[in-house]
């Protein structure tokens, strides 16, 4: 089990650098794990390598052809991340940025409920305190589901289209944190935004 960074610098870039990881770090048939916008990242990397022969969403994103994440999280009306982007977020320069483009933390104040609504109050507080900004052109970016049936709070209310195989929990976006030991049994541990390559020997189920 590999867990490669997931730098949140734009998506095609990120899913890139994900590809030269699998390139560059294993050997044979590869399965891809991604936790929220990883699963945006984790669905581009997987369209250019033929190793990866299966992708696992952990309350991940998987946006179709030409959909962006900022799209799925303002897709239905309620979700927290939804309407004006000044009240949902804090926007922070940064050192050779692109024209327009900024670094993207989620208000504190916004935070514990868009992604740790099931999770003690100082939990929440302390995640929201030391988030990873993404950068604004990586969330807009067009790409090529948003699974947990209460994902719902950052965008639609479960997948558009049918997996194969998935194991659906009452869980926040913070699953790995809330519900550790099933993620665990799965093979997914504590990674907001997170990646994971894995053998492709690992079971389906945990």
């Amino acid at each position: 089990m590999l867990v490669p960074p997931n730098r949140l610098g734009s998506l095609s870039g990120d899913a890139a650098y994900i590809s030269v990881f699998i390139q560059q770090r294993t050997s044979g048939p590869v399965v891809l794990v991604g936790h929220s916008y990883g699963g945006a990242v984790i669905t581009n990397a997987a369209a250019s390598d033929p190793d990866v022969k299966a992708l696992v969403d952990v309350n991940g994103f998987a946006p179709d052809q030409g959909e962006s994440t900022l799209q799925l999280a303002n897709a239905l009306p309620g979700s927290d991340l939804a309407g004006d982007p000044t009240t949902k977020f804090d926007f922070v320069a940064y050192p050779g940025a692109p024209a327009g483009d900024v670094d993207l933390y989620i208000k504190q104040t916004v935070f514990p409920h868009a992604f740790a609504n099931d999770l003690p109050a100082s939990t929440a507080a302390m995640l929201a305190a030391s988030q990873r900004p993404i950068t604004f052109s990586a969330a807009a970016e067009p790409s090529g589901l948003v699974l947990g049936t209460k994902a719902g709070r950052r965008g639609p209310r479960g997948g558009r289209r049918p997996a194969p195989a998935t194991r659906a929990t009452q869980a926040s976006p913070t699953v790995t944190l809330a519900h550790l030991s099933e993620m665990l049994e799965a093979g997914f541990g504590d990674r907001p935004h997170g990646l994971l390559a894995l053998p492709s020997d690992v079971p389906s189920e945990g």
